[in-house]
């Protein structure tokens, strides 16, 4: 098993990745989980409302503060991107939230 370069974290909040942060159900997830406790890492494409979003968020965790991603996760590099951030970041995510709305024929 190899080794992550950060080392072994301790922590007592479950670690959430939810994808699609910036407004509707992927906010309102981020901000519940917060809201009690949990560490929520946020991932949208790289816009202001992510950011906006990711400030919304750390107002009212209780845990953790939240973390911003961006990605575009219609793109298969920038997915590889994200997974390699995360890679260098994070020892292990504890749930996957996969909100993340790709509209037919747009790529967006």
């Amino acid at each position: 098993m190899t080794q992550m370069a950060h080392g072994p974290q301790s922590r007592s909040s479950p670690r959430f990745l939810i994808t699609g942060t910036s407004s509707g159900i992927g906010l309102a997830a981020a901000e519940q989980l917060a809201r009690n406790g949990a560490e929520v890492i946020m991932v949208s494409p790289d816009d202001p409302s992510g950011a906006e979003a990711r400030d919304r968020v750390a107002a009212i965790a209780t845990g953790p503060p939240p973390r911003f991603l961006a990605a575009d996760l219609s793109s298969q590099d920038s997915i590889r991107d994200l997974a390699r951030r995360l890679h260098a970041v994070y020892d292990s995510i504890d749930v996957l939230i996969n909100n993340a709305v790709l509209l037919p024929g747009t790529g967006s």
